[in-house]
């Protein structure tokens, strides 16, 4: 994977991270209700409204169980899907799933008070026997849209950085 295509993807996670936190912040703003593009304090151009994932684990193994089956089943409706939805590429939407479930999953953890103890990269590995063969086959056609195809393993390395939070304090 070129440095190019490193730094576009980086840019783009920060993009997404920026776009969930003044998403969160414009909820709580101003009088009336939140944007109609805003559900659940998440942008519809993230997330499904009224489809944010939900996490029951109580223990690190059982929510990296749970994450590997919910990011799969996100992960496998982009691989599977059109080229573009919306006017999104398949590479902006991996972005965005990887992001929207991760958050979901960081939330359960604070909650629940278990994000300081579930270490990366066991945790990931962990999820990752959630993962198909027909995700880890197809993965790296999507994440930059051919342009290039990409290793699973490399697919693995920036979820990795996506996941960063995880076994930090909040």
């Amino acid at each position: 994977m070129s440095m190019t295509s490193r730094l576009v993807r980086s840019i783009g996670m920060v993009l997404i991270a920026l776009s969930m936190a003044l998403g969160l912040a414009g909820c709580g703003v101003g009088v009336g209700s939140p944007s109609p593009s805003i559900c659940d304090g998440v942008s519809t151009e993230i997330g499904p409204c009224g489809g944010r994932p939900t996490f029951a684990g109580t223990t690190c193994e059982s929510l990296a169980s749970e994450y590997g089956a919910v990011l799969d089943r996100a992960l496998l409706e982009i691989v599977r899907g059109p080229a573009d939805v919306g006017g999104n590429a398949k590479s902006s939407r991996v972005i965005q799933a990887e992001a929207y479930v991760t958050t979901a999953l960081t939330d359960r953890m604070v909650a629940i008070g278990v994000i300081e103890r579930c270490k990366m990269p066991a945790f990931l590995d962990a999820a990752e026997m959630g993962f198909s063969d027909e995700l880890k086959a197809g993965i790296g056609h999507a994440m930059y849209d051919s342009q290039p195809d990409v290793s699973y393993q490399e697919f693995l390395d920036g979820l990795a950085r996506v996941m960063g939070g995880i076994g930090k304090k909040p």
